[in-house]
């Protein structure tokens, strides 16, 4: 069965920005295709809302992109499902680095009054909890981010993420490994 789906997002990007509890908003798009009840995989990308880190980083924008393996376990029935989420996040961070209230050392890092960018290739680890109705499923997940920063390897991101998605089609398997794209139509 493949999915496409649409959410908001709670991000709180954990960059050594001075900015670390509160979140950002975004939103973001997915694709699921599931291989059966128990596993599938996930590609989503995702955005923030830019956002300021006064006084040492202003328009501040980042995003998300990444692949995930997904495993299923029924919660009461099978409309109602929690997963565990594991994969691969591309991270891309841009902002105006003032270096004036640095409390971290970044001058070190980065040059003050300079635009910085960065991207990053981590690892995603998280769960969430599904329900569907009919074509429908609303969702909602939590995972951590893990990647290099600039003070070492550990967690870039957390991200809160709420939405639904709607189910396509299913794929039927034909003969020698061919798939056929099948339109769900009673379900």
């Amino acid at each position: 069965m493949v999915e496409a789906g649409l959410n908001l997002s709670l991000s709180s990007i954990n960059l050594y920005r001075n900015d670390f509890i509160r979140p950002h908003l975004g939103y973001g798009a997915r694709i699921t295709y599931h291989f059966n009840q128990t596993f599938a995989i996930m590609g989503e990308y995702s955005i923030a809302k830019p956002f300021d880190a006064k006084p040492t980083w202003q328009n501040i924008k980042s995003s998300n992109g990444g692949a995930n393996f997904l495993i299923y376990g029924d919660v009461i029935n099978q409309e109602t499902e929690i997963y565990i989420l594991m994969g691969l996040n591309y991270h891309y961070l841009s902002g105006f680095f003032t270096g004036s209230g640095d409390n971290y050392g970044l001058t070190n890092f980065f040059e003050p009054k300079t635009r910085v960018r960065e991207e990053r290739i981590g690892v995603n680890i998280g769960f969430g909890i599904q329900r569907s109705i009919n074509r429908v499923t609303f969702f909602a997940d939590f995972r951590y981010r893990f990647s290099t920063t600039e003070l070492g390897t550990g967690i870039n991101d957390v991200g809160y993420y709420a939405g639904f998605s709607y189910k396509l089609f299913k794929m039927k398997k034909r003969l020698r490994g061919i798939y056929k794209n099948v339109i769900k139509t009673n379900e």
